[in-house]
């Protein structure tokens, strides 16, 4: 087992053994909910997408600064083929693995309108020396709530090693739906573009336990972006 293997084994197991009593986000599958992480509490998640080919995994952990502000670390991109292991290829390093810091700050307009901004940034290509690159994605979005629904939109830059060949610059759009109080949510996003972050995804979240969060989805590929079709799998600690 190499180094990269046993970074993301030991990432897992800490997630594993993280405390119940972490405090949650509603999130979708791939864009920001917009909603932040409470002072001093902290907020686990992991997810696998899941295609013929390959596993690609991302976990993370951010803790709650206060004043709407968190911050944290995210393993990303975490490629594992058959036979292959974990996946480093300079030529494509939206397939590569990322180690990122995310940080997010929330500012909230009225009672139904939350505007977010936030990052993940760091090192792309962990595991070569020669192809470590800087990996850079930022976004803005306007969140509306409505009762336990909420729709959020906006707008965001990566740049190739974080996404790969594509524009750079596109918009995002997510939705909450809840079908069962605290129990059944409908959730699927968008995310513009023809990069390997150019998908829609949809699928249903299961809470139960009060500090379980489950979500089982597909993701569906845009025209030209060179992403597979898949099924996810996202599990999330309140």
């Amino acid at each position: 087992m190499d180094i990269l293997q046993k970074t993301h084994t030991i990432t897992v197991i800490l997630l594993l053994i993280m405390p119940l009593t972490t405090q949650a986000q509603k999130n979708f599958f791939e864009v920001p909910s917009g909603e932040h992480v409470e002072t001093s509490e902290f907020f686990a998640q992991m997810q696998a997408t899941a295609t013929t080919d390959d596993i690609n995994t991302m976990a993370a952990v951010t803790y709650g600064l206060g004043r709407r502000a968190d911050i944290g670390i995210t393993f990303n991109q975490w490629d594992f083929q058959r036979g292959q292991g974990i996946v480093r290829d300079p030529e494509h390093p939206e397939q590569s693995p990322d180690i990122l810091i995310n940080a997010q700050k929330a500012f909230v307009v009225n009672n139904h309108l939350i505007v977010a901004a936030g990052l993940r940034s760091g090192v792309n290509g962990v595991g070569s020396r020669s192809d470590v690159r800087f990996a850079d994605f930022n976004y803005v979005t306007g969140r509306v709530e409505w009762g336990m629904h909420a729709i959020v939109a906006g707008g965001y830059f990566a740049n190739r090693a974080y996404q790969g060949a594509g524009a750079p610059v596109g918009i995002m759009a997510g939705l909450d739906l809840s079908l069962l109080p605290n129990a059944l949510h409908l959730i699927a996003d968008f995310t513009s573009g023809n990069s390997a972050l150019s998908t829609t995804d949809a699928g249903f979240e299961v809470q139960f336990l009060k500090e379980w969060h489950v979500a089982l989805g597909v993701q569906l590929p845009h025209h030209g972006a060179d992403t597979p079709v898949g099924g996810l799998l996202q599990i999330s600690w309140n």
